[in-house]
């Protein structure tokens, strides 16, 4: 396992494509798979990358479904493999509901490099609009929203030691009741300590203009827990969302909450510090509110982060 692990961080540090990564996942697992090997694989992959396990088994199950795809194409998978992840996520998905040969066109032109992130995404909307069962610009905004998820996701666990320190990870938040939005995480320092806690803003002034009015809330009802808290701006958030944030912060008197802004899944940049003491301070009591008020599943078990 010393061996897999120093494979993986060399992968890292050489900054390896996302299947470079699942492959040596996938070959540590094993075909077929012991029992519990894949949790344990994912977790030691977790402390040589400083990747979520969420994130590396995105990437386990993203590799899977290319290698299905390939055998049904039957070509070998390196040809319609991209080191774009979150644009081979959408073209893998659009394999699913398109005719198999213009899906197929689509992820044999990212593999080339003759396609980009916002060129998969204009043919994901050309194409997949005609076969959608609901409204098309609902289903697109959904697949962009989580595609943007999954580069802020990504954005801020790479970004965590220049922002936060030398040691510091940022780590899905449980899903709470009443308080914090979704995607939430916290960042956790050296020692293990809570640094601060982050909720990701998707804002679309295209599909909802009043997202902020209506998602604003839950997380400045959470602000009060952490000493620093941060309101991350996915990647196609608009100037007006971010100058609206702004004012809504300023006028309300919460210093202690910062602005992310995210280029890109290498790209974070603090555009608003914060600053002060969190008012009222609640933090104290924060591990009370994730033992009383987290989400749990009809069962009473706690929800996945």
């Amino acid at each position: 396992m010393e061996h897999f692990k120093r494979m993986l961080a060399e992968a890292r540090e050489a900054k390896k494509p996302w299947f470079e990564i699942a492959r040596l996942m996938s070959d540590e697992i094993g075909t077929p798979a012991e029992d519990g090997k894949a949790a344990h694989v994912i977790s030691a992959a977790r402390e040589a990358t400083g990747l979520s396990p969420q994130i590396l088994k995105r990437h386990l199950v993203l590799l899977a479904r290319v290698r299905t795809i390939a055998a049904e194409m039957g070509v070998p998978e390196k040809e319609i493999l991209s080191p774009l992840f979150n644009a081979q996520e959408i073209a893998v998905r659009l394999h699913k509901t398109i005719p198999k040969a213009e899906a197929a066109d689509v992820l044999l032109r990212l593999a080339r490099g003759e396609l980009n992130l916002p060129r998969v995404r204009e043919l994901q909307a050309q194409l997949a609009a005609p076969f959608a069962r609901f409204d098309p610009n609902r289903v697109i905004a959904r697949q962009r929203r989580s595609v943007n998820a999954g580069i802020v996701e990504i954005a801020l666990m790479r970004s965590a030691p220049k922002l936060w320190g030398t040691g510091s990870t940022v780590t899905r938040r449980p899903q709470l009741l009443f308080v914090g939005g979704r995607p939430g995480y916290e960042v956790i320092g050296a020692d293990g300590s809570v640094l601060a806690g982050i909720d990701v803003l998707f804002p679309d002034s295209e599909m909802n203009r009043d997202y902020l009015e209506t998602n604003l809330g839950v997380s400045l009802l959470l602000a009060p827990f952490f000493s620093k808290f941060y309101l991350a701006m996915s990647p196609d958030a608009d100037e007006d969302a971010a100058k609206r944030l702004l004012e809504v912060l300023d006028w309300f008197g919460y210093g202690w909450v910062g602005i992310l802004a995210v280029e890109g899944e290498d790209g974070v940049s603090v555009s608003r510090a914060p600053e002060g003491e969190p008012s009222p301070d609640r933090t104290s009591k924060y591990e009370s509110l994730k033992r009383k008020y987290r989400r749990t599943n009809s069962s009473g078990a706690p929800l996945a982060p």
